[in-house]
């Protein structure tokens, strides 16, 4: 019995329960896909806070599916072909073990970016405070839609860039709910880290992917008043997400420590908000003990 191709995909026929299945091929049009980005980035930065926050809403998902259509290992494949009820039970986990080609990550940066620029111009039109709040949330929480260890750190990396060519455009009115973003974001960072298992090659991977991304976004690039806040809350944020001692060590070293390459004004904010509350805590704890 033939079965028509065009019967398969209109449901009208199916294969035979012995019947090997199909390959699973991540196909991806980065034309239409650019396209479909740029009209999300548009109305992302709309003037009305309607179509902002109902477009805000639909990015973890769209995030989500784009990135499993880059996926090209056994793994993905493997959880592609099993039943809907299970994929969204076992599929975040075995693809977090997934890596990326270089191609693919070439073509994700891209997307990301563009779709980081508008994530920033949509906070930008936040107004309120509790607005702000609310949409500071959604944008940092945004990297735990991506259910790929290596995608979520090229998100971040992605998102520091963009962060890093506007802040300058930040006048003093808004400067306040940007440093507020970064500290949330931040976070977020930090709780996402702590989610994987320590010790494993996702784990550490990952770790040096942000330290990286840090260092060659922020740090590397010019951006003083940035690399200084980063470093104030650094010490703060890693107290506060309860990060174990080695996630401790490599993001004070990775981070503040590296920053105090830069000198001046980056060194003395690194000592006076870093390194002297750290000293002074453990010399606390010492007397108390």
């Amino acid at each position: 019995m033939k079965i028509k191709k065009k019967e398969l995909r209109k449901g009208q026929a199916q294969l035979p329960i012995n019947y090997p299945a199909p390959d699973v091929v991540c196909t991806f049009d980065y034309d239409r896909e650019k396209d479909r980005v740029e009209t999300i980035c548009k109305r992302l930065a709309e003037v009305e806070e309607s179509v902002r926050d109902d477009v805000l809403g639909k990015v973890p998902l769209y995030l989500k599916e784009i990135t499993y259509r880059y996926i090209q290992t056994a793994s993905a494949a493997a959880a592609a072909k099993k039943p809907q009820a299970k994929q969204s039970a076992s599929a975040v986990a075995e693809s977090n073990n997934a890596e990326l080609s270089k191609e693919d990550e070439d073509a994700l940066s891209m997307i990301y970016l563009k779709l980081s620029y508008g994530l920033f111009y949509n906070y930008w039109h936040s107004d309120k405070p509790l607005v702000q709040h609310a949409t500071a949330e959604k944008i940092a929480n945004l990297q735990h839609s991506i259910p790929n260890a290596q995608a979520a750190d090229l998100f971040v990396k992605c998102f520091l860039k963009i962060l890093v060519r506007e802040w300058m455009k930040i006048d003093k009115w808004r400067l306040d709910k940007f440093m507020s973003l970064v500290r949330k974001f931040l976070h977020q960072v930090i709780r996402r880290l702590i989610a994987y298992k320590e010790g494993t090659k996702v784990w550490e991977e990952s770790i040096d992917r942000v330290i990286f991304a840090i260092q060659y976004e922020v740090v590397m690039e010019s951006a003083v008043g940035l690399t200084m806040h980063m470093c104030d809350l650094l010490l703060d944020e890693l107290m506060k997400s309860g990060c174990n001692d080695d996630m401790f060590i490599k993001l004070a070293d990775g981070v503040a420590i590296y920053a105090m390459r830069r000198g001046n004004f980056v060194e003395k904010r690194v000592l006076d908000f870093f390194v002297v509350p750290l000293t002074n805590g453990i010399l606390d704890q010492q007397r108390d003990d």
